[in-house]
């Protein structure tokens, strides 16, 4: 008997497609299966640890964002370990007989003048916002400072006035120390300088006025609360 041609026509009839134009899924044996189920696992390895060295990149710039925290700016210095007290003190000959002490860590010192600087600069900051000077002069403040902090605020807002100083001063230093670390005294000499005057509310310029050449004594104690340095009282004296 005669075998019947297979034409395109009758083939798909019966089988369906030629191969050849079946879609590619179709034509794929099992072990080609095989074969895409490794090349897709390959892809998503090389994904991951290509999405792992580049969140390791930016920890090594950036050592914060990963945390959400804020970021750390790269090859930033580290910030030195604060002292904690107590702090060991060594005595300091005075030709007047008098008991002083320096701290045997430097960074104590530092610590003090930082702070000491720190409070010229928020007053210059919150010289128009006599609330927030309120709010935050324990910060800086503390002892009859702080008592003399809500008295000139009080004179501020019953003259309608505030002022901004501009002094010429040169760094100023801790002399010495009291014995059981606490209590620390700067001296700041400033030459010269002006305090300008404005309105508090419309901030207009008023006048100026020359300030005189001093030399600050500055009380400074160590919180231990807050662990942070305090003005507690600012003497002064005319410059020879």
């Amino acid at each position: 008997m005669p075998q019947r041609r297979v034409t395109t026509d009758n083939y798909q009839n019966k089988f369906g497609d030629e191969p050849a134009a079946r879609p590619f899924w179709q034509r794929l044996t099992p072990l080609a299966w095989v074969g895409v189920f490794a090349l897709l696992v390959l892809c998503l390895g090389v994904s991951a640890a290509g999405l792992a060295a580049l969140g390791y990149w930016q920890a090594l710039n950036n050592p914060i964002a990963a945390t959400g925290g804020t970021p750390v700016p790269f090859n930033a210095d580290p910030t030195p370990a604060q002292p904690i007290y107590p702090w060991t003190m060594h005595r300091i000959a005075d030709a007047s007989g008098a008991e002083k002490w320096l701290p045997d860590d430097p960074r104590v010192a530092e610590e003090a003048i930082a702070a000491y600087l720190g409070w010229w600069e928020w007053g210059k900051e919150t010289a128009f916002d006599l609330d927030r000077k309120l709010a935050e002069g324990p910060r800086y403040l503390t002892g009859e400072e702080l008592v003399g902090l809500k008295y000139v605020v009080e004179k501020k807002r019953e003259s309608g006035e505030t002022a901004v100083s501009a002094i010429e001063r040169d760094t100023p230093r801790v002399d010495y120390f009291t014995a059981d670390g606490l209590t620390a005294y700067l001296v700041n000499r400033q030459t010269g300088g002006t305090a300008t005057y404005y309105r508090l509310d419309t901030r207009e310029k008023l006048r100026e006025e020359a300030l005189l050449d001093l030399t600050l004594v500055v009380t400074m104690q160590y919180d231990q609360s807050d662990h942070r340095w305090k003005i507690a009282k600012i003497d002064w004296k005319m410059n020879d």
